[in-house]
């Protein structure tokens, strides 16, 4: 029994893609793949799922709009966690300006 013949010097032993006619030569398949340009390829394709956004910080952001926060600054204040969310609460009820929060917490 012969030995598998080695690959010749220069040529990658695996598919090649392309248009063969222009990179020298025919393709070749690496041992053991079928052939065919999408015998490797998934038949279906599954959506990805959205992330989940954690129900605390959803919670502390929902309080923040509550408040009287933008959505924007809510999201904002909502996922620092060294931000105190009763803090953050009462100085806007208390009748403190938003730009004046924001400075005090940031």
């Amino acid at each position: 029994m012969r030995p598998p013949a080695a690959p010749e010097i220069g040529r990658c032993p695996y598919r090649v893609y392309g248009n063969t006619a222009t990179r020298g030569g025919a393709a070749t398949v690496a041992p053991g793949l079928p052939d065919g340009d999408d015998a490797h390829m998934p038949h279906t394709i599954e959506a990805p799922t959205p992330p989940q956004e954690d129900p605390v910080r959803r919670w502390r952001r929902e309080e923040l709009e509550r408040a009287g926060y933008p959505k924007t600054y809510a999201a904002l204040l909502g996922n620092l966690e060294e931000i105190d969310l009763h803090v953050a609460v009462e100085l806007v009820l208390k009748g403190c300006p938003l730009e004046t929060a924001l400075r005090i917490l940031l």
